[in-house]
């Protein structure tokens, strides 16, 4: 796994304009925690839909959450 550099973090947070989404999970390749993978993952959207909603830039929040 590639980690951002202090760099990278710091150009990405000053192109922002309006809403953006990162998610970061850990995820297990096996066993049974693998198959808490998706769940976890979904749970993770529904937040992030839930805080992007919750924001001033509605109408940019929801182009982030159409389907592509």
């Amino acid at each position: 796994m590639n980690l951002l550099t202090r760099d990278e973090l710091k150009m990405l947070m000053e192109k922002q304009k309006g809403p953006c989404v990162s998610i970061y999970m850990p995820t297990h390749r096996g066993g049974i925690e693998a198959h808490a993978n998706a769940t976890r993952f979904k749970n993770l959207l529904r937040k992030a839909e839930e805080h992007l909603t919750a924001t001033p830039y509605t109408s940019e929040s929801r182009k982030l959450l159409e389907p592509r």
